[in-house]
């Protein structure tokens, strides 16, 4: 979907659709910063995935992240293995920092690694760099933020735009109809334009958040299933 395409659809939804720029409270630079706010709160709650390649070098402990990395799922090396976040505790070391070093290797040359400040260390580097040089990251990832009219919405699914349709509706009420919006104009203008028949702000983010837990129960496609099953990984079990 567009940008432009779900601008329109908000226009309607407010009951702005065929208003002039003069006559709609809602101009277009509001609903661009509406909807970039409402991207950054599905990064935040319903993050997508991506996967990406390290290509470690020897004796580097430092390498980059994507600019969208948010979290790790899982970090496959070699190949065949995996480690996953989030899975059963693990012996593991911390940094003076308070930061957990995982272990990335069983055999040979055990190798840790750490993410702090979108930054993925490795230490020492592996035995085998040569024959397998790549580190497999499979991690959640940032939206994509909206520009131009014809950016295309950084959305996983139609759920995920009828989602971002209601934060828009909730982020636009509350922009021109909460309390300290209306005092403003009652200011202005000296008469005031609240009315007791408009539903209480606090409910249309309530169905935002309701649409948000439904998708989270529901569940949705994982880069994991992608993953190599793995090998037991002598007292650090199936990863």
């Amino acid at each position: 979907m567009l940008w432009e395409d779900l601008r329109g659809e908000a226009r309607r939804m407010l009951g702005s659709e065929g208003l002039t720029a003069a006559e709609s409270r809602y101009d277009d630079d509001l609903l661009l910063i509406s909807v970039n706010r409402g991207l950054r709160e599905l990064s935040r709650q319903l993050p997508l995935q991506a996967i990406t390649g390290v290509p470690a070098v020897s004796d580097q402990e430092e390498y980059d992240l994507p600019t969208d990395f948010v979290s790790v799922q899982a970090v496959v090396y070699p190949p065949d293995t995996r480690r996953m976040e989030g899975s059963a505790p693990m012996t593991t070391a911390t940094s003076t920092f308070g930061i957990p070093f995982h272990p990335l290797r069983v055999s040979g040359n055990k190798t840790w690694y750490w993410i702090a400040a979108k930054k993925f260390h490795l230490v020492p580097s592996p035995d085998d760099i040569v024959t397998y040089p790549t580190i497999t990251i499979y991690y959640e990832r940032a939206r994509l933020l909206v520009v131009d009219d014809d950016d295309v919405l950084d959305l996983g699914d139609q759920d995920e735009a009828n989602i971002l349709e209601e934060w828009m509706r909730a982020d636009m009420m509350s922009s021109v109809m909460g309390p300290d919006a209306m005092l403003s104009r009652w200011k202005e203008r000296g008469t005031r334009d609240d009315s007791p028949i408009i539903p209480a702000l606090s409910s249309y983010y309530k169905r935002f958040q309701d649409m948000i837990n439904d998708k989270l129960r529901r569940g949705s496609p994982s880069v994991l299933t992608l993953l190599p099953q793995g090998r037991r990984r002598g007292r650090y079990g199936r990863w």
